[in-house]
């Protein structure tokens, strides 16, 4: 990471406006099945989730790949952030944004618990030390994942509203997304890199 940055939301409020309904429909009919069928790739004969590929599929980040830009979000703000998502895209710049790769932690940990934490086969019931042992996994995967991304972006931004909420309202509201805090987190604590293309100035 280069630079971190705190964009208000108003400044791209009208970004959404040049969102499609095409583009929008498509992304959310992909949410709808991504990961079931992600699981059902992943998953050998035997039922065991090949941990190294779900991750992989997930973020399918290439070796050595970069982005110019990190966009961090609340998914209620979903329409604002892909707005200027595609706003920048657009532009030839290397976005990267969650909700165009990998959705949402919480459909993929009701897939998971869906297969292998069900009670029995036949209840809405979850055994509660299987969904505990699953999320433990899932964040730690993906919460990884995201600091290796946020590493290898130039520009980190922090989509601010009133839906990513400071630390103390989130827990006294209990609104605040866990993921918005562990991105800020990173922003402040991964490594400022110059890239190589200011390094002879």
């Amino acid at each position: 990471m280069f630079v971190p940055a705190t964009l208000d939301i108003f400044n791209v409020k009208l970004l959404r406006l040049s969102v499609t309904e095409d583009q929008r429909n498509k992304i959310d009919w992909r949410k709808e099945s991504y990961y079931r069928q992600l699981l059902h790739r992943v998953t050998d004969k035997d039922g065991v989730i090949n941990g190294s590929e779900l991750q992989y599929n997930i973020f399918p980040i290439e070796s050595g790949e970069h982005f110019d830009v990190f966009i961090s979000y609340s998914h209620n703000d979903e329409d604002e952030a892909y707005g200027l998502y595609q706003y920048l895209t657009d532009r030839g710049l290397h976005v990267f944004l969650d909700s165009t790769i990998w959705y949402s932690a919480d459909k993929l940990q009701y897939e998971i618990d869906n297969q292998y934490s069900r009670l029995h086969p036949y209840t809405s019931l979850f055994d509660y030390e299987k969904t505990q042992l699953s999320s433990s996994h899932v964040h730690a995967m993906l919460s990884m994942a995201i600091l290796e991304v946020i590493d290898r972006s130039e520009l980190c931004i922090f989509l601010k509203s009133d839906q990513s909420l400071t630390l103390k309202d989130g827990i006294d509201n209990l609104t605040l997304s866990p993921w918005i805090y562990e991105e800020l987190s990173y922003f402040t604590r991964v490594e400022v890199t110059t890239p190589p293309r200011f390094k002879n100035y």
